[in-house]
């Protein structure tokens, strides 16, 4: 599936939760399985990377801007490719800005996970 869901009141402490079904202005990336993704709070932008499409492992990058759905029209932007990548770990650093990514497994067999570590500079897209 490539559908985008928001939780609202997700803590609770502010009403039920309520699942809302998004619909950004603009095509975005295939659907996956397998990816990561962060949200920037501060900017309301959420980045994914990665994953596996069911035949292939991706190594693209896109940014949903406006990704809580409050605020305007949430939209799509694609950034540079990073390596192939699915099933690994990711963290998001709001004060460097970069996406900070561990482990998962470049091939298509789980059998060969990797070790590595990497960053994605820029990875909110914001100027």
């Amino acid at each position: 599936m490539g559908d985008i869901w928001i939780l609202s009141n997700a803590n609770g402490s502010s009403g039920t939760p309520v699942w809302t079904q998004m619909s950004p202005s603009n095509s975005g990336p295939v659907a996956r399985s397998g990816h990561t993704a962060t949200y920037d709070s501060q900017n309301n932008v959420m980045t994914i990377y990665g994953g596996y499409n069911g035949t292939s492992v991706l190594g693209d990058t896109w940014v949903l801007s406006g990704a809580n759905g409050q605020g305007g029209s949430a939209t799509w932007t694609q950034l540079p490719a990073g390596p192939l990548r699915r099933f690994h770990s990711a963290e998001y650093d709001p004060i460097s800005d970069q996406m900070i990514t561990y482990g998962g497994a470049s091939g298509i067999a789980p059998q060969t996970p990797s070790s590595d570590v990497y960053t994605m500079t820029d990875a909110n897209n914001v100027p």
